[in-house]
């Protein structure tokens, strides 16, 4: 009798174990903290909780880097760096994570999330953005905030410092004031309403990289970054003379021999001829066929055009750098440089990314 109950129990003990099977494989991933996902074009670190049964691997990512990319059964916190969107359109990320049991039966999940295209939602305004060759995130079109307080004046000689774009007709300039013309153009501002504060002797050299007007986490471009973009520049303080031409920047046609509106504009750029306020008047001087006798487009347009910089330059008096166009005989596709303006002068603001 005793025997037979041994020989039971053995029995059911087998029994049991041949009744165990080894758990499918599970596992999922959800941000840390509950926190709902919400990159933004320029890129982000995320962490998600990874929790699984059995043993786990990232199998496959698009655009991301995840770490780690291994492990075991119980929770692991994944980093995911996620890269700036390059692109003008949204686009979706993702990994896979494949699980494995102790019995070599597979399973797996996908993690998905959006990454919209650049843009920049600022005073009521939405702009377009693009990630240009030199590493930064640039405004593609021109500022049109106006300060708290202030208004736009159709009198480039009565000292406001913000002005409306104009046309030029017969050599004479007329303000366009309709909302279409100010979304196409820009504004034009005083380097003292870009920077949102009194520009002079005492402060013109201390701007450099300046948020001013621009929305918070986007400052006012430095004569370098421009000059990362179009390769030739004056000289600036404490320089003999202009620097060599940087025929490796993004704009600059080595066949022409300077940067190009385009070339600026084969990158998204969006070259806008929004024209300049000089010595209190609206510069009259266009574009015409002996100019740009390949840019029939062009014709009409303001010729002299600029773009604000953060950087000061001492010359016989101080000034700020800006971006400069030009158009002639010389350069009939446009010549983009990085130039001087005067302080009483009314020019574009591009607002660009502050590095993340």
């Amino acid at each position: 009798m005793k025997k037979s109950l041994i020989l039971t129990s053995v029995l059911a003990v087998l029994a049991l174990s041949a009744c165990e099977k080894t758990p499918a494989p599970e596992g999922f991933a959800t941000p840390k903290d509950g926190e709902e996902v919400d990159v933004p074009f320029y890129g982000a670190t995320l962490t998600y909780v990874l929790e699984t049964n059995c043993r786990w691997q990232i199998s496959a990512m698009s655009d991301l880097d995840v770490t780690p990319i291994s492990g075991q059964a119980g929770t692991t916190d994944l980093k995911v760096v996620v890269s700036g969107n390059l692109t003008d359109e949204e686009k979706t990320e993702y990994f896979t994570v494949t699980l494995t049991n102790d019995d070599g039966a597979t399973a797996e999940f996908t993690v998905e999330f959006k990454v919209p295209a650049p843009s920049l939602s600022y005073g009521g305004v939405d702009y377009k953005v693009a990630y240009m060759p030199d590493g930064n995130y640039w405004m593609t079109e021109n500022l049109r905030y106006v300060p708290e307080g202030m208004s736009i004046s159709s009198d480039p000689s009565d000292g406001s410092g913000l002005w409306y774009p104009y046309e030029v007709a017969e050599k004479a300039a007329t303000a366009l004031t309709d909302d279409a013309s100010v979304a196409k153009y820009g504004l034009l501002y005083s380097p003292a309403v870009a920077f949102g504060a009194v520009v002079d002797d005492t402060n013109y050299k201390n701007l450099e990289g300046a948020q001013g007007i621009c929305p918070e986490g986007w400052h006012i471009p430095s004569r370098s970054e421009w000059f990362a973009l179009v390769g030739e520049s004056n000289k600036a303080d404490g320089e003999d003379s202009k620097p060599e031409n940087n025929t490796d920047a993004a704009f600059f046609d080595t066949e022409a021999g300077y940067a190009t509106v385009v070339k600026a504009d084969s990158y998204g750029f969006n070259f806008t001829f929004a024209g300049s306020v000089i010595g209190g008047k609206y510069n009259t001087v266009t574009v015409d066929e002996t100019k740009a006798p390949d840019h029939e487009e062009w014709y009409g347009a303001n010729a002299m055009n600029y773009v604000l910089a953060s950087t000061g330059y001492t010359g016989s008096k101080p000034q700020m750098f800006s971006l400069m166009s030009s158009f002639t005989k010389t350069f009939p596709e446009g010549k983009l440089s990085v130039a001087y303006t005067n302080l009483d002068n009314g020019v574009s603001v591009r607002c660009v990314l502050d590095r993340q």
